[in-house]
């Protein structure tokens, strides 16, 4: 089985300490960095930065599109295209609307639901 290689691309801001790769791994100097949850609700994936002593939180699905995903549009959110906040492979992000965005999710939201209570009248 033939393994595609990982893109690994310098953080822009952050050159020659940070990188990113198109499956969302980060890294500083060559080493691959942990990342973390937020407290709360919120599952998608956050790693810390640091510049000229100043600290920075970001979310790593938004890296990896900011530095792989076009946005002639200027769209302001990342998708996760399977709904899993935890696969931040460019392949699984896409730029999208607010409005585009919650409606994808709420879809998804309705779809479990009915696919865990199949009796449940959605519409």
């Amino acid at each position: 089985m033939y393994k595609i290689p990982e893109i690994i691309v310098p953080i822009p801001g952050y050159d020659g300490v940070y990188t990113i790769s198109d499956k969302g791994i980060v890294r500083k100097h060559g080493e691959v960095m942990k990342p973390y949850h937020n407290k709360g609700n919120d599952c998608h994936l956050k790693i810390k930065l640091t510049r000229n002593g100043d600290r920075k939180a970001f979310y790593i699905h938004q890296l990896v599109a900011s530095v792989f995903i076009p946005n002639p549009g200027m769209l302001p959110e990342v998708n996760h295209k399977d709904h899993d906040p935890e696969n931040n492979s460019v392949t699984n992000l896409e730029w999208v609307s607010h409005k585009d965005n919650c409606v994808d999710a709420a879809g998804y939201r309705a779809m479990k639901r009915r696919f865990e209570c199949p009796n449940l009248e959605l519409f």
